[in-house]
């Protein structure tokens, strides 16, 4: 007869985020504990930039074919109510703009999103090496919470 095992316990986040989703309710989402996924693929060349995190100084998360990511920190970082704005330089991409707006309530360092908001984050990205434009689209960004 196999062991009937205990339900595990939930951590504090776990059991807010189980009770907002059933609620909908918005929960906090610290912009430290995790990524901003674009919906789409952005692809430039052999790279892909998998997500941006607002984490001071903020950074972009590129990759590349061969499964290496190398993450670059942002010069310019904003990011209000109404405002987002990176701006990050790689040696190997060149640099990396990403200008937009939060869809979701934003406090200082936090978003407040509900469970059935999939979308939180609009922007234009583009990158330019060598005075030429090698990515400009409009973009949608999902929320990824870290472990």
């Amino acid at each position: 007869m196999a062991c009937k095992q205990e339900p595990r316990a939930l951590t504090p986040r776990e059991a807010a985020a189980e009770w907002a989703a059933r609620a909908k309710v918005p929960v906090e989402l610290d912009d430290g504990d995790g990524l901003y996924q674009p919906r789409e693929p952005i692809i430039i060349g052999t790279d892909t930039i998998t997500g941006f995190s607002l984490f001071p100084p903020g950074f972009v998360v590129p990759s590349n074919r061969s499964g290496g990511e190398r993450p670059f920190d942002c010069s310019e970082r904003v990011a209000t109510q109404d405002t987002l704005h990176l701006r990050c330089v790689s040696p190997v991409l060149g640099t990396v703009t990403i200008d937009g707006h939060f869809l979701v309530r934003r406090g200082s360092n936090l978003i407040y999103v509900t469970r059935d908001q999939d979308v939180v984050v609009d922007a234009m990205v583009t990158v330019r090496r060598a005075g030429k434009t090698l990515y400009a689209k409009r973009q949608h960004f999902t929320w990824l919470g870290g472990d």
